[in-house]
Formats: C-alpha cells, sequence, structure tokens
C-alpha cells in the first residue's frame, strides 16, 4: 500500500508544479512557441518516462493540462502507446535470445503462469497501476507483435482520457 501514497504524493507535486507553471504564464508560453514540435517533443518525453520505471502519470497530466482535454488525450495515449512498443519490442528481442528452459527458469512463476497473449489481460492489464509493464514484459514471451499493438491501442483509450479529465478537472481548483 505504499505505492498508493507514493502515486497520490506524485500527483500532489505534479498537480502544484503545473498550477505554478500555468500562473507564471508558462505553459501558454510553451503551448504557443512550442506549437506542432512542442507536442511532438511532449510525445516522445511521455514515451521516454513511460519506458522508465518512473511513472508517466505526471506527464500525462502536464500534456492534459497544457493542450486540454482532446489534445492532451490524444498525446497521452500517443506517449503511451509509442512505449508499449518500444518496450515490447526490446523486451522481446530480449525474451528470444533465452531457450524455452531458460525463461522458464528466469521468468517468476506467477509471471509465467498470466494468460499474456489473451486480448483481455492485454487490454485490461493496463488499467492497474504499473501494470502497463507487467502486460508488456508478460506479452514478450507469449503474445505476436500485432496482438500486441491492437490491444495497447484499445486499453490505453480509457487510460488517456482518464488522466486527461483529471487534468482538465483541476482547472475548476485554479
Amino acid at each position: 500500500m505504499a505505492w498508493v501514497g507514493a502515486l497520490i504524493a506524485v500527483l500532489a507535486a505534479t498537480w502544484l508544479l503545473v498550477v505554478w507553471l500555468d500562473k507564471a504564464g508558462v505553459t501558454s508560453t510553451l503551448r504557443e512557441r512550442g506549437g506542432v514540435w512542442g507536442a511532438i517533443a511532449l510525445v516522445l518525453v511521455h514515451a521516454a518516462v513511460a519506458i522508465s520505471p518512473a511513472p508517466g502519470e505526471p506527464v500525462a497530466l502536464a500534456n492534459s493540462a497544457m493542450y486540454g482535454f482532446g489534445w492532451g488525450a490524444a498525446m497521452n495515449w500517443a506517449g503511451w502507446m509509442l512505449a508499449a512498443v518500444v518496450e515490447f519490442a526490446l523486451l522481446q528481442r530480449a525474451v528470444k535470445t533465452l531457450t524455452p528452459e531458460q525463461s522458464a527458469k528466469r521468468l517468476p512463476y506467477w509471471l509465467r503462469r498470466l494468460p499474456a497473449d489473451h486480448p483481455a489481460f492485454l487490454i485490461a492489464g493496463r488499467w492497474i497501476p504499473f501494470g502497463g509493464h507487467v502486460v508488456n514484459f508478460a506479452a514478450a514471451a507469449k503474445a505476436t507483435f500485432w496482438r500486441h499493438v491492437w490491444c495497447a491501442a484499445l486499453g490505453l483509450v480509457p487510460v488517456a482520457l482518464f488522466f486527461s479529465a483529471l487534468a482538465n478537472g483541476w482547472r475548476f481548483f485554479w
């Protein structure tokens, strides 16, 4: 349960930072001067953070607070989707170097038992905090690339919409 407190602390710190940047006029300046290239850069930053062990939710909240609900949701989806594809490809390459016996010994028992090639797992597993990493790792061992891609595309829609709505709901408090 410590991760819940840490996640709440990160989200609160993100909210305070976005409020402070918005009051200082930084967000509108970045949006106006950056234009499309600024949005693309934020998507790439979002993907890089989402691939790392750090949570991508603060970047998603900042994207949505800066660009609004619709564009924020699209940017969040694109960032998480890019991260899912890159992480899957890297992990699949690492898993393919192992023989089935080696992977059976190295993967944790609970991870070997997951139905990692089932669409329900590949879609709904992303709705759990840090579930995207587990889904990508488990899918790299069992699922095909295209099944992973379309399931990730569907599974990330509610997550992107949720964080975009959350960030834009914050506007009522500042």
